[in-house]
């Protein structure tokens, strides 16, 4: 294997694939390894850690084509700290790789290729295409990070009917996002670590193959993540939501937004709460927090009606702003029941949250 590239390239490469390197178990330390194939002008770069896996190409002039695989850390270290124009050459001879650049020259250990494990890719099936960067960031907020309520830390991705359906919840508030989809019908529930590494690849597209265990997502330059999916099943979120409302509050939306953030700074030193109250007879919102000896008030102009609520201050900013409408709907039975807030001009989009009880 021989062949040059750019420092940029290679080192984006490495810190693209670098969420699945291993940590270089006892059992398989080449997990910890980097897989580097030289082919066809360009260079693929691969990691994998069993439940993981990452694979992308890059450009490159190659001289020779080969296969090594090189401790991640150790390269990533070496090629971040080079110059970001610097033309690298990497050379595979004697069991080593040598990296030759204008300031020097490095020596590296190598494993085989053959030693490194196959990645379960996902290549046969209908593939489902969807336009995943915004809707994927508004549900992946909801995913619960607690590994004993596996069926939670995942994003449930349905298509039925010609509609894909994302949906998260962690217990304590949940995101759905609906459009259409000509895809073939599916049911998948997929890690939140996966779906992050997705977002992270910056795709505005991607492409899903699934079969029972396993999915594949390729993004538009070719990029491969692999994944298990978790086993389900994923809770019935349907019931959660009510059917209908004795309230509904209509308010602006990026005022909202501005009003919580600066009363947030309050209700962050303690419980983290807010208060809600509507008074719909001069059409004012109230948002109140407090945190011992310290308070703040805000008020903004609404419509509608609303029980009294505590909420979760960053449940409901990370909601609101997740929309893009000018104004949102709020809506509630009472004190103690689910509230839901949505755009005022869509029911494609859906966001749950429990009240807290607060002791008066």
């Amino acid at each position: 294997m021989k062949l040059t590239i750019t420092q940029s390239d290679l080192h984006q490469a490495l810190k693209l694939v670098s969420r699945a390197v291993g940590t270089g178990r006892a059992h398989h330390p080449i997990l910890s390894n980097v897989l580097l194939k030289a082919g066809e002008g360009n260079l693929a770069v691969t990691a994998y850690n069993l439940d993981l896996g990452i694979t992308t190409s890059i450009l490159s002039i190659i001289d020779e084509q080969g296969t090594t695989t090189v401790p991640h850390k150790l390269l990533a270290d070496i090629v971040s700290r080079l110059d970001q124009d610097a033309a690298i050459s990497l050379h595979l001879k004697d069991e080593f790789l040598q990296l030759k650049t204008s300031a020097g020259s490095y020596k590296l250990g190598t494993a085989p290729a053959d030693d490194f494990p196959d990645l379960p890719f996902v290549d046969t099936g209908v593939a489902t295409r969807i336009a995943i960067a915004e809707p994927l960031k508004a549900v992946l907020i909801c995913c619960s990070s607690d590994e004993c309520k596996q069926a939670l830390t995942g994003v449930h991705l349905t298509i039925s009917n010609n509609v894909l359906r994302l949906e998260a919840t962690d217990g304590h508030r949940l995101a759905i996002r609906k459009f259409p989809s000509d895809s073939p019908d599916v049911d998948l529930l997929l890690p939140a670590k996966t779906m992050q590494q997705v977002l992270r690849m910056g795709a505005s597209e991607v492409s899903i193959l699934s079969s029972k265990h396993q999915v594949s997502i390729i993004d538009e330059d070719g990029t491969i993540v692999v994944s298990r999916t978790i086993d389900g099943p994923f809770p019935s979120v349907e019931q959660l939501i009510p059917k209908t409302f004795e309230h509904c509050l209509n308010v602006d939306r990026c005022k909202l937004i501005q009003s919580l953030e600066r009363i947030s700074v309050i209700s962050s030193g303690g419980t983290n709460i807010v208060k809600l109250t509507a008074d719909d007879a001069i059409g004012i919102l109230s948002i109140t927090a407090e945190c011992e000896a310290s308070s703040g008030q805000e008020s903004i102009v609404c419509g509608g009606t609303l029980p009294d609520l505590a909420i979760n201050a960053t449940y409901l900013l990370d909601a609101l702003k997740h929309f893009e409408g000018d104004s949102v709907e709020i809506k509630a039975n009472g004190t103690t029941t689910p509230v839901v807030i949505q755009p005022d001009d869509s029911d494609d989009e859906l966001y749950l949250v429990m009240p807290v009880q607060v002791r008066s």
